[in-house]
């Protein structure tokens, strides 16, 4: 049988364990033994390894044997993969200078060390601090009140109030009055909206919306955006007032009458509407009970600028129906005479020239008292329903072609 060399992995494991001399094959018994190699005297801390008998084993087997057997530690266990884990278990602990290796203490798989042991539980401990301050803060801030339950839910009304800034709402919903009237309704429409769904508080604000939508001409829109306040205590009186203008734009004066009914019904102490109910009255050919509303109007108004315009009315209205009286009348005749007085006598003597058929007269008067009156109020003058149903007059055309 021919010679073959041995395989580089045993040449390895007769290196490691002290054999220089190639060992013989397996069919080679009657080849000599190889001498024995002088033994060395045995250092302290170091065990001696057997030379291994010759056995034939494929070159991956061999060497996987030799990684094992070549592990310091306590003798080789029967289980392989015991020995390797206890292997890697010993490569995870460092050695201090003089200890053996049998004395290492193999580190346990979840093991790491005193000190980081610590500096993980010291970061833990901050983490959890910080989230519980976050969540405490939250919990401070819904207690406070920065998120609040309605207790009397209203159809289309906003169910949850957000904490609110004082100044900044102040802020957004004098921005919105100024796109108002400055004439920038769709702007206006969208800033009060955005007010009204933040909270409950600022609901009415929503209102607005109507209102811009009926400046714009946009009837049947304001309608719709009016449908979720006509429910609500805080919001009806305006609603339905709001409703009662959309009716008067198009001309729908009976209904008016009911709806402007209503928002005094619901406020009763709206001067504005009982104003509103006399002139939808008048226009609807229901003059006789409107100077008790103007009247009415005139001892609930809150608006400075809005007396004279009422108590104008108030006149114009008795003289159309007749209730002016002679004491009132003759107080007027006087105060014409006197200019410092103001616009009112000659507007009140011009609708009893009307009245009386002295349409010149009337004429005469209306131009004194529009030199004299803001053009805005000479406006509703002109177009008081007694004054503009004789608008076709000659006397009276021109102050309509204006």
């Amino acid at each position: 049988m021919s010679s073959q060399p041995p395989s580089r992995s045993r040449q390895r494991r007769q290196r490691y364990s002290g054999i220089t001399q190639p060992l013989a094959p397996e069919s080679w018994d009657e080849a000599p033994a190889a001498p024995p190699a002088p033994e060395a005297p045995a250092e302290p801390g170091v065990r001696e390894v057997a030379p291994l008998e010759p056995n034939p084993v494929p070159a991956s087997a061999a060497l996987e044997e030799w990684q094992v057997a070549a592990v310091p530690g306590p003798a080789p266990a029967a289980d392989r993969s015991e020995l390797l884990a206890q292997s890697q278990a010993h490569t995870r602990e460092a050695r201090r200078a003089g200890q053996m290796l049998e004395q290492v203490t193999p580190a346990e798989p979840w093991s790491v060390g005193e000190k980081n042991r610590f500096l993980l539980l010291a970061g833990l401990v901050a983490v959890v601090a910080g989230v519980g301050g976050y969540l405490l803060g939250q919990l401070t801030a819904v207690g406070a009140g920065a998120r609040t339950v309605d207790s009397e839910p209203k159809s289309g009304r906003p169910q949850i109030a957000e904490a609110l800034n004082p100044e900044q709402i102040r802020a957004e919903t004098s921005a919105a009055f100024t796109s108002m009237k400055e004439r920038r309704f769709g702007e206006a429409r969208t800033k009060f909206a955005a007010l009204a769904a933040r909270s409950p508080h600022l609901f009415p604000l929503g209102l607005e919306v109507a209102r811009a939508y009926l400046y714009e001409g946009a009837f049947l829109d304001a309608q719709q955006a009016l449908q979720p306040y006509f429910q609500d205590s805080r919001t009806a009186g305006e609603a339905h007032f709001i409703l009662g203008l959309v009716q008067m734009t198009e001309r729908k004066f009976l209904d008016a009458v009911g709806t402007f009914q209503k928002s005094i019904e619901a406020a009763p102490t709206r001067g504005d509407a009982h104003y509103m109910l006399a002139e939808a009255m008048r226009r609807a050919g229901k003059s006789e009970g409107a100077s008790q509303h103007y009247q009415a109007a005139l001892a609930r108004n809150q608006v400075e600028t809005n007396e004279l315009t009422y108590r104008l009315k108030l006149w114009i209205s008795q003289v159309q129906d007749g209730t002016l009286s002679e004491a009132r009348r003759a107080e007027l005749a006087t105060a014409v005479q006197k200019p410092e007085l103001g616009s009112e006598p000659l507007v009140v003597d011009a609708a009893v020239l009307l009245k009386a058929g002295d349409f010149a007269g009337c004429a005469r008067r209306l131009t004194e008292a529009g030199r004299m009156m803001e053009p805005l109020l000479f406006k509703v003058v002109l177009f008081d329903p007694f004054f503009s149903q004789e608008s076709w007059r000659p006397e009276l055309a021109p102050f309509y072609k204006r």
